[in-house]
C-alpha cells in the first residue's frame, strides 16, 4: 500500500506498530491473520473479503518477503487458494 502511494509513511509505521504484516485488496492483517482495526482499514474502498465457505478466494503471492503474509492468510483461511512460484511453495510445504 505504501509503495503504491495509498498510505503515508506515518500510516505505514502505525500499521507495523499494530502488527500489520500484509494486505489483501487493501485490508491489512497481522501475523495471525486478524484484520487490523482502524488506521487504514476504516477507509478501504474495496469490497469486504467474501466468505471462503461460499466463494473461491485465491491469492497470488511469491517470494521470501511475502511468506509471513501468505502463511497468515492460509492459516487463518482468509484465502482458500494460492498461486505462487515453486520456491515459495516448497518453503511453505517445508513448514
Amino acid at each position: 500500500l505504501y509503495e503504491d502511494g495509498f498510505i503515508s509513511e506515518s500510516e505505514l509505521k502505525a500499521l507495523q506498530k499494530a502488527g500489520g504484516i500484509a494486505e489483501i485488496v487493501g485490508w491489512v492483517f497481522d501475523r495471525e491473520g486478524r484484520m487490523i482495526e482502524g488506521i487504514t482499514n476504516d477507509r478501504v474502498s474495496s469490497a469486504a473479503l467474501p466468505s471462503r465457505e461460499k466463494s473461491l478466494v485465491i491469492a497470488l503471492a511469491m517470494g521470501d518477503r511475502k511468506l509471513p503474509g501468505i502463511l497468515a492468510a492460509v492459516n487463518r483461511r482468509l484465502v482458500n487458494g494460492l498461486i505462487t512460484d515453486e520456491r515459495t511453495a516448497e518453503t511453505l510445504l517445508a513448514g
